[in-house]
């Protein structure tokens, strides 16, 4: 967990995960899910697509399981188009009122640039509200 120096203490009642539509999200979500409720907060997640992105990549499967966490309201889902990742993330956060922000790191190279490490590291040192990272 990276809090921002600038960052004041509020009760943290939305959480947002940053997804890639990927496998490993629903682990990361299942342990988002058990801090959520620990803590009394609610869970919204995003996909940002850049310019880039593709639909192609998506498995029907799994945003048939999205759709399922959503109908049982656990989770708010989201997808929204921006030209950068990075700075449709920021947006999001803003325009939702996200106390904390979650991505997931990966080591593997062929995972989608959304969890690239890197973009972690760079929202890390341009979010204003807390980054929880869980490694995949």
């Amino acid at each position: 967990l990276a809090i921002p120096a600038e960052a004041s203490y509020q009760p943290l009642r939305v959480m947002m995960y940053a997804m890639g539509i990927e496998e490993a999200d629903f682990r990361v979500l299942s342990r988002l899910r058990d801090i959520a409720d620990l803590l009394g907060a609610k869970v919204i997640c995003t996909h940002v697509k850049d310019e880039q992105d593709s639909w192609s990549r998506l498995d029907l499967q799994m945003l048939n399981e999205i759709y399922q966490l959503e109908r049982e309201g656990d989770i708010e889902f989201y997808v929204t188009q921006f030209h950068d990742v990075m700075h449709g993330l920021h947006k999001f956060v803003t325009e939702h009122q996200v106390d904390w922000l979650v991505m997931t790191t990966h080591e593997s190279s062929q995972i989608p640039h959304l969890f690239d490490p890197s973009l972690t590291r760079q929202m890390v040192l341009y979010t204003d509200v807390p980054l929880l990272a869980f490694h995949a």
